[in-house]
């Protein structure tokens, strides 16, 4: 299955991609398919300190094809091929 992600721009960088990567991906959840992305890149949660506890974290937003993605979908919402994720981080402001 292929799946294209925005948003985690470290992570997109590493695996060759400017603003989005396609990834290969066999299959799950969001969840699923984060820690296949953690995988592919060589990188660990650790390195990213922003998304500690992003399933929890409301200043994180997924958007799935259009759609804000439930944080209860996280797990439950199996992705299909030809998926788009975008990964929003809302940073605090002044």
């Amino acid at each position: 299955m292929k799946v294209k992600i925005f948003g985690i721009q470290k992570l997109i960088n590493k695996m060759g991609g400017s603003a989005e990567v396609e990834v290969v991906f066999s299959g799950g959840n969001v969840k699923d398919l984060f820690s296949t992305l953690l995988d592919k890149s060589g990188f660990r949660w650790e390195d990213f300190p922003l998304l500690k506890n992003w399933e929890e974290n409301p200043s994180i937003t997924i958007i799935h094809n259009g759609e804000i993605l439930d944080k209860d979908d996280y797990t439950r919402k199996n992705l299909q091929d030809g998926d788009r994720l975008s990964f929003l981080l809302h940073a605090g402001c002044c």
